[in-house]
């Protein structure tokens, strides 16, 4: 496979060499979103959207304890005693959080009841209900390598305990250290759409996206996908225990545009009925318009 150079690559873009691939760019970003065609996320049917991308289970650290939801049960672990309570079973040794989880997580896997909300309807939705922490943190899935919450702090000034302050401060970081990386984009475009993959272009524009290699470095180019997964860690390197509201970050996958971004969810309970407010961003839409503004 033939290799460019990022040089030679920007030049080719800016003499018009790869208006081809441009052009695929432009319908991959335009066109789905209710702009120019495609189905508006307002007019999808969601429940299937949610159950393809949001993950639940998973183990909880939290007080001394370590609890692992999967799908038939509950796994309690407190130092060298490990119990498992079916969900089919009455809990009767069970009681305070573990009760409360192993009841939010047995009604959660026999149907989840999802409320679809804009980013404002949704934090107002979470400040009238009550919130349900384990539970929420059993949406996050297995957190792996978390990411300091100093690190996050220091990345887009909010406390990531702050979750509402954190969502809009992520915006802001985003943009302060880094850019929709148009050339990589429009590189890779036209090595999957005109040289069919037979040339690397990709390469010379690929390198380190994490949090602390963005602050460092000066204006890192990323993709949805990194955006997408940065915003992730970010939302869960603090425990859902100890972040107000409590928040479940999760990947959406457009397939038809080969394009990533974000959903958020939390638990909560009202009137003794359980819910999963949802909403919907994408940074990469953010980053980008402040980058062409």
């Amino acid at each position: 496979m033939r290799e460019f150079t990022r040089r030679q690559l920007l030049r080719a873009v800016g003499t018009g060499g790869l208006a081809l691939g441009s052009v695929k760019a432009i319908d991959n970003v335009v066109l789905g979103y209710g702009v120019g065609g495609g189905t508006n996320l307002r007019e999808q049917d969601l429940d299937p959207l949610l159950a393809e991308n949001r993950q639940f289970g998973g183990k909880i650290e939290d007080g001394g304890m370590t609890y692992d939801v999967d799908g038939e049960g509950l796994w309690i672990e407190r130092g060298d005693d490990q119990r498992f309570h079916p969900f089919d079973e009455r809990p009767d040794d069970l009681a305070g959080d573990a009760l409360a989880l192993f009841r939010d997580a047995a009604e959660l896997m026999a149907e989840t009841t999802y409320e679809y909300h804009t980013i404002a309807g949704f934090f107002g939705r979470l400040s009238e209900t009550t919130p349900r922490p384990l539970a929420t943190a059993a949406l996050r899935g297995d957190v792996s390598d978390p990411v300091a919450p100093a690190v996050v702090e220091r990345f887009c000034g909010v406390s990531p305990a702050n979750s509402e302050g954190l969502v809009e401060g992520l915006k802001e970081g985003f943009r302060e250290y880094g850019h929709y990386d148009i050339p990589r984009y429009v590189a890779g475009s036209v090595e999957d759409n005109v040289v069919m993959g037979r040339v690397d272009l990709r390469a010379p524009f690929e390198g380190p996206t994490d949090i602390g290699t963005l602050i460092e470095e000066d204006s890192t180019g990323l993709f949805c996908y990194e955006l997408s997964y940065r915003a992730i860690e970010a939302l869960h390197s603090v425990s859902a225990t100890d972040q107000r509201p409590p928040l479940a970050a999760f990947w959406v996958r457009d397939r038809r545009h080969k394009h990533v971004y974000n959903g958020l969810a939390s638990v909560v309970r009202k009137g003794g009925q359980l819910r999963v407010p949802v909403t919907f961003l994408d940074y990469t839409h953010s980053t980008l318009y402040d980058d062409l503004h």
